[in-house]
């Protein structure tokens, strides 16, 4: 007798854009994921995704957009929600920079490319479940590049002593996944100043990219 399989539901909800995409999308979910997916509706921008008629307590979000623009969406999704949700993008291949920035949201899984349909539904399931997503490619990608950290810590007290008190607050932004002109915005400083202030922490810490240094700060704060 075969093992009785577990049942275990996923509330969805589809976000990102274009619109036209994200909506068939959910639909074909709702088509075709059965009875163990609830697909609550999808949302193209930060305000409907909170709105009072959005859900709060979706177990799976899909991220539905160009990689240039999942970054947004993810934190949208996680900073009213501590404990929201398991989300997964699918997308085109990122470069690695984008998929560090994502992981720190708390990105649960990756699909690169066109994923299929018929295998979308299982995988949601699976991270409602807690299981992580990510193909093959990417983890590589994401191995190689851990490799290239220096082997010293970036982020212990030899390093923050060479920062000053400016750079280490760049540095954090930098971690928080801000890129040179939020970090401008936040500071209320030039481009050129954000700039110069980047190529001093790289140079200091001895990394090569920023990255390294997003990287290197899960070690600890900076």
């Amino acid at each position: 007798m075969s093992p009785k399989r577990e049942s275990v539901s996923a509330r969805v909800v589809v976000i990102g854009h274009p619109r036209a995409a994200c909506d068939a999308l959910a639909r074909a979910l709702a088509a075709n994921g059965g009875d163990d997916l609830d697909v609550w509706g999808c949302f193209d921008s930060e305000a409907s995704l909170n709105s009072a008629d959005a859900p709060q307590s979706a177990d799976v979000a899909v991220v539905l957009a160009p990689p240039s623009e999942v970054h947004r969406y993810l934190l949208a999704l996680a900073e009213p929600r501590p404990t929201f949700l398991k989300a997964i993008v699918l997308c085109a291949r990122p470069e690695d920079e984008d998929l560090v920035r994502w992981a720190r949201t708390g990105i649960a899984g990756l699909a690169v490319g066109d994923p299929s349909l018929k295998d979308l539904p299982e995988t949601l399931l699976s991270l409602a479940r807690g299981a992580l997503i990510c193909d093959q490619g990417v983890a590589a990608a994401l191995l190689q590049h851990i490799s290239t950290i220096p082997q010293r810590a970036v982020t212990g007290g030899s390093g923050r002593n060479k920062l000053t008190r400016r750079e280490r607050e760049v540095a954090e932004l930098i971690c928080d996944g801000l890129s040179n002109k939020d970090i401008a915005r936040v500071l209320v400083i030039s481009m050129p100043t954000v700039k110069a202030h980047v190529h001093s922490i790289l140079a200091k810490l001895n990394l090569n990219r920023r990255t390294d240094l997003i990287i290197g700060n899960t070690k600890g704060p900076i």
